[in-house]
């Protein structure tokens, strides 16, 4: 059963281009659960991409949101306070995943450096977005198309630097990731398992 309701229109992604480092034309395919918007219909690999980001953002939203509304309750604010933390939490576009997406975005854009050769035609925008850990699982399993989606495991994105040492596949994603290894601390507290080798 599928948790999502697919919608094709090049125009709403032109215009959400507006606004991402991958400008007009560049998003094919965009997430806002549950909506799935995409320029054309979608091969099996986009699909399972944006699926990932569906439950991304579904775990984010809801583990989130009933965390945040007993504290809300707790620290003696009224019921409805915690009621709209919640379902706030829920939207499309504004909602936890939104937010955690944007500072790790805002993270990365600052961490990266602006001349890495080997990615010379990457801007450090495009580079913050490969970098982004949700972008990162999206991009390493969606080619496996519905056998990992059957063995997900909630929080995934959260182990990501683990998954990437056991198995190549994620291509620009993983080989910038590699690249800034050693710059960075963030997406890297949750494995147990050391820095993997560096290319030349």
């Amino acid at each position: 059963m599928k948790l999502y309701i697919g919608i094709i229109s090049p125009k709403l992604l032109d215009f959400f281009g507006l606004f991402s480092p991958l400008g007009v034309g560049g998003i094919g395919n965009m997430t806002l659960a549950p909506l799935i918007i995409s320029r054309d219909p979608m091969s099996e690999g986009d699909e399972t991409h944006e699926y990932i980001h569906c439950l991304q953002q579904y775990e984010l939203g809801v583990v989130l949101g009933a965390l945040l509304g007993p504290a809300l309750l707790l620290a003696g604010l009224p019921w409805w306070v915690a009621l709209v933390a919640f379902v706030w939490g829920l939207l499309p576009g504004i909602g936890w995943f939104s937010i955690f997406y944007g500072l790790i975005y805002a993270y990365w854009s600052v961490v990266v450096k602006k001349n890495l050769d080997d990615f010379d035609k990457v801007t450090p925008g495009q580079k913050a977005y490969f970098l982004i850990p949700f972008e990162r699982e999206a991009y390493l399993y969606d080619q496996d198309g519905g056998e990992y989606l059957k063995v997900r495991k909630w929080f995934a994105w959260l182990r990501i630097k683990e998954a990437e040492a056991e198995r190549e596949g994620a291509e620009l994603s993983e080989k910038l990731y590699l690249a800034y290894a050693g710059n960075h601390s963030l997406g890297i507290i949750f494995t147990k398992k050391k820095d993997p080798v560096e290319p030349e």
